[in-house]
């Protein structure tokens, strides 16, 4: 198994045959809005590939020192067997030269609308803490979604900030579409 660093093509391919299946429609990104923070510099992506197979994938917003992880999945078919855990672990290493801290959104489990939706979200914040992540006890709310903010320090003097996360933010967004849908809760 590889990570790569994924080109537009690339990008553009997993969000048609993947991404948009693999989350819930209120938080995908028009392909337009990656594409365009992928030009601007401030948006990449890795895969996870045994020879050409996809097995996984990570979307990024970049800022500075700083990412912040959009989107990682585990392909259809592929899960439950330790992928997502050996990926994470390749990209800390990837990503440690070029960057200080991760931070993630993991949907809120206090705001699911079933017992379902309750558990697969408290299954994927386990996840991340499973995998080194740190709950920062911070709460967003981004385009009427509300996340809890976990981060991934990559060097020793990293921590978490709201200023750090709300910058990334800025960078990608126009400020009207930033101050009307971005804020952190607490």
């Amino acid at each position: 198994m590889t990570a790569r660093k994924l080109d537009k093509i690339s990008i553009e391919k997993i969000y048609e045959n993947h991404l948009v299946f693999d989350f819930p429609k209120d938080e995908v990104k028009p392909l337009a809005t990656i594409i365009k923070g992928f030009d601007k510099g401030v948006y990449n992506a890795y895969g996870l590939y045994d020879g050409d197979q996809l097995l996984a994938y990570a979307f990024f917003i970049i800022d500075k020192k700083c990412r912040l992880l959009d989107y990682f999945a585990v392909v259809r078919g592929k899960r439950g067997g330790g992928i997502g855990s050996r990926f994470l672990n390749m990209l800390k290493a990837e990503l440690k030269p070029v960057c200080e801290i991760v931070i993630i959104e993991s949907e809120n489990p206090d705001t699911a609308q079933n017992e379902s939706q309750k558990i697969t979200r408290r299954r994927r914040i386990d996840f991340y803490l499973k995998n080194g992540l740190i709950d920062t006890q911070r709460r967003a709310k981004v385009f009427g979604v509300e996340y809890k903010i976990l981060s991934l320090p990559l060097s020793h003097t990293a921590k978490f900030s709201p200023q750090i996360y709300l910058s990334i933010y800025k960078n990608l967004l126009t400020k009207e579409l930033f101050e009307e849908n971005v804020s952190v809760l607490g």
